[in-house]
């Protein structure tokens, strides 16, 4: 089977996605891949909805990750226009805290999951 351009490849994944939105069936996708010559096995054709699912999960990475950038400026914008009467003070302080943990979440720096803490020494023990 002759090599297939990269612009019938994306026409195809395209229309993988559609087939998969629409909600039909594993077998009749495979049926109609192999139909539409696209691909001569089963096994291919599998390689060929997994590139489609693929493509999803890329897409919206691509689109998290713009939504995170967003946040965090907007975050970085609202710290700049905290009054410095303000910033110099406990409550001020505190806040600005607070929006820096928010952009550390949003950029892979800080996660919400306490560290473990090993060695736990029980009341019992202690006595």
């Amino acid at each position: 089977m002759p090599r297939t351009s990269k612009i019938e490849y994306e026409r195809r994944i395209n229309t993988l996605q559609q087939w998969l939105v629409e909600g039909d069936p594993a077998s009749e996708i495979h049926a109609r891949i192999i139909n539409n010559q696209w691909c001569t096995t089963k096994r291919h054709a599998q390689r060929l909805i997994a590139a489609a699912y693929k493509r999803w999960a890329d897409d919206e990475n691509k689109h998290l990750r713009a939504m995170r950038k967003i946040a965090s400026h907007r975050l970085r914008e609202m710290i700049k226009q905290i009054s410095p009467d303000v910033k110099d003070k406990p409550a001020g302080l505190r806040a600005m805290l607070e929006f820096e943990k928010e952009i550390n979440k949003l950029e892979g720096i800080m996660s919400d999951i306490e560290p473990e803490i090993e060695n736990i020494i029980t009341i019992d023990e202690m006595l």
